[in-house]
């Protein structure tokens, strides 16, 4: 058998753009979970202290 390696095949390379894309996403992401945090960290206050209330 004789197997040759190809040498002329493609790599994929990250655009530009699509590194800043990404980037925007992660930190989209990231700040999307940090609100959604804190909104239920001040619901579960207001909730705790009208049941306390009772």
């Amino acid at each position: 058998m004789n197997s040759t390696l190809r040498t002329d095949s493609k790599i994929v390379v990250a655009k530009n753009g699509t590194a800043i894309k990404s980037l925007f996403l992660k930190l989209f992401g990231l700040g999307m979970h940090l609100s959604i945090l804190i909104a239920g960290t001040n619901l579960a206050e207001k909730l705790w202290r009208a049941w306390g209330a009772c």
